[in-house]
């Protein structure tokens, strides 16, 4: 092969492995998230889904959270989980990596969030986790529970509702805080939930991180 077209197609490999490198850095920092919203109107509870997307750049410093183009309304009970779950990522990260660039938020939830917003905070927690991880989440678990200081995950309401959704939607597990499984109104026998679907409690951030990110040996 002459000279010239071995350094082209060296230059064009180059590029291609650029290309894939830039792809899969912009991917390993976009995370979605699942949360429980519990409408007003149905009574019952439904799983939304948060998308965080950090674009990892040197301005401004510190990180900054801000919102994207979003169908859904957050404020009041749900608005605060929000904060403490993205301070608590950021505290929680910053002491090992400094923190540039804006982090996006979008959700593709359609009921303003405003209602039970505390059983949102782990979650979130864990999403904000991820993307400042560059991690990634499995799509087959779903989280519900408050996040306390320590980063503990506390007890929420409404439990029972929100396992029929996670079953409904069809994810294989369901985790939730420590000390609620044995409470009788969300034993699954008699409550027209798939079999399939496991309930396990957790009981920090870190434990139920390690599980929605396949972390576990």
């Amino acid at each position: 092969m002459p000279a010239y077209r071995i350094c082209v197609l060296r230059s064009l490999m180059f590029l291609l492995c650029l290309v894939i490198r830039e792809g899969c850095a912009d991917a390993a920092n976009m995370v979605s998230v699942p949360i429980f919203v519990d409408p007003k109107e149905s009574g019952g509870s439904d799983i939304g889904t948060f998308v965080m997307d950090w674009d990892q750049s040197g301005t401004p410093d510190p990180l900054r959270l801000q919102w994207q183009a979003s169908r859904a309304i957050v404020r009041g009970a749900a608005l605060e989980p929000l904060l403490k779950a993205f301070d608590y990522a950021m505290a929680y990260q910053s002491a090992t990596v400094h923190l540039t660039g804006t982090l996006s938020l979008s959700t593709t939830v359609s009921t303003p969030l405003n209602d039970d917003g505390v059983s949102t905070g782990a979650a979130l927690a864990i999403g904000f986790l991820a993307v400042l991880r560059g991690e990634r989440l499995t799509e087959e678990i779903v989280i519900v529970g408050a996040l306390e200081p320590t980063g503990r995950i506390g007890q929420v309401r409404r439990l029972a509702s929100k396992i029929r959704a996670a079953a409904r939607q069809g994810y294989r597990m369901v985790l939730i805080p420590r000390g609620q499984r044995s409470v009788p109104s969300i034993r699954l026998v008699g409550m027209g939930v798939d079999p399939n679907i496991t309930v396990h409690e957790v009981g920090t951030i870190e434990e139920a991180y390690a599980i929605m990110a396949e972390k576990r040996p």
